[in-house]
């Protein structure tokens, strides 16, 4: 289902108003909080690794999807 639909992952997360309207304590607002502190925003992080990445223009749409959730994710884990 996931897949099928493909979600930006990276839209959910560079949008702070959303997070800030999202209870104290949830995984959304402490990683505003993180975001907020190491000046971070998903969708700059996602434009420098499409520049700096050598395979992501010959990936399929899939793997595209799939690298930029993985590389958004990452700070999540955090």
């Amino acid at each position: 289902m996931l897949l099928a639909r493909r979600p930006s992952l990276t839209d959910a997360l560079a949008d702070h108003e959303s997070l800030r309207a999202l209870p104290d304590g949830s995984l959304g607002r402490v990683f505003l909080t993180f975001c907020e502190r190491h000046g971070l925003d998903a969708r700059k992080l996602i434009e420098s690794q499409h520049r700096m990445s050598r395979d992501y223009a010959a990936l399929d749409p899939v793997r595209q999807w799939l690298a930029d959730r993985f590389t958004v994710m990452h700070d999540l884990w955090h």
